[in-house]
């Protein structure tokens, strides 16, 4: 990355871009855990290390847990798949705020249409829609944590 990463401040619109292999980059720094600390991170940034796939839950098992081995194979799966067929597209975070929260319960403004489909790839079948995800406040949700969406 020739430049620092941009961090999209909360109640702001913003659009930050990278490359896959860039994001590959980052999700491997976040595999080996070589951000900041959460103690140590600075300007709002939020803790990505992946170190709590790799520790045992509180009063568990000392070994990991079906969830965290799972989520181990799917981030090594991803990177066997990035070092077989290096990926050449762009992916983009967009935040976009509301100047004020609609009253959705005495609105009459229809809404648009909507075209929901379960075949298909939002990358191959999804040019010129909107793509919207419903996440968590932080990135990644509760993935990195206990949570088992997403």
């Amino acid at each position: 990355l020739p430049e620092p990463i941009p961090l999209l401040p909360q109640g702001q619109n913003g659009c930050v871009m990278f490359s896959q292999q860039q994001i590959a980059c980052l999700l491997t720094h976040c595999f080996f855990c070589t951000f900041p600390s959460r103690s140590q991170s600075r300007n709002g940034w939020p803790f990505v290390n992946f170190a709590s796939l790799f520790a045992p839950r509180m009063g568990t098992d000392p070994m990991c847990s079906p969830t965290q081995a799972a989520k181990l194979r799917c981030i090594l799966h991803y990177f066997r798949r990035v070092l077989t067929c290096p990926p050449t597209g762009n992916v983009s975070f967009r935040r976009r705020v509301l100047s004020s929260t609609p009253v959705w319960s005495t609105s009459t403004t229809e809404l648009s249409s909507l075209c929901i489909r379960s075949d298909g790839l939002i990358e191959d079948d999804g040019i010129g829609m909107l793509q919207v995800d419903f996440a968590n406040r932080v990135i990644g949700g509760g993935v990195l944590g206990g949570g088992c969406v997403q």
